[in-house]
């Protein structure tokens, strides 16, 4: 859904929209499971032409572990509040100084955004910097390959370094 700026010129824009899995597209490894479902409104300041978007989402997500690369469920569910204000025309192409007070706002280019590219950053967001299937997770074994929270193994976990082994001989 397209959220222009002509029509929240005219009035708020209430959306209840159902983004099914293979809209949109994720980061490598990742999958979206269940439709990502999202409801809110989406407003104008006409003095400052920012777009105010405020509603809630909820998506499931499979995401492989960054320890053992086991498949893991991630649901997201969660409120939003998002601001964001025209990319400035004098400085089309450079880079624009941020400040402590513009950490949570972002900028549009043309006649409006995508709802989908602003759940989307969303959802990326929401997701957990440490993906593990669970916090105790042993991950792969980095010699035999083998998964050790299904097995163990026997390999040596210690890797000698020949520059030293000089000096283990004294």
């Amino acid at each position: 859904m397209f959220v222009s700026v002509r029509a929240l010129d005219l009035a708020k824009v209430t959306f209840a929209e159902t983004i099914l899995p293979g809209t949109i597209e994720w980061d490598p490894g990742t999958t979206q499971t269940t439709p990502l479902v999202a409801k809110g409104e989406a407003s104008l300041d006409e003095m400052t032409q920012e777009i105010h978007f405020v509603g809630h989402l909820a998506v499931s997500l499979q995401v492989d572990c960054h320890r053992c690369l086991t498949s893991v469920e991630i649901p997201i569910e969660n409120d939003f509040d998002l601001l964001y204000e025209p990319l400035p025309e004098s400085l089309p192409g450079q880079e624009v100084e941020l400040h402590p007070e513009d950490i949570d706002l972002g900028f549009y280019d043309g006649d409006g955004m995508e709802l989908n590219d602003v759940m989307r950053e969303q959802v990326l967001l929401l997701l957990p910097s440490s993906l593990l299937c669970q916090p105790e997770c042993k991950g792969l074994c980095f010699v035999c390959g083998i998964n050790r929270n299904e097995q163990s193994c026997t390999c040596t976990t210690v890797i000698p370094d020949e520059r030293w082994a000089a000096l283990g001989k004294l």
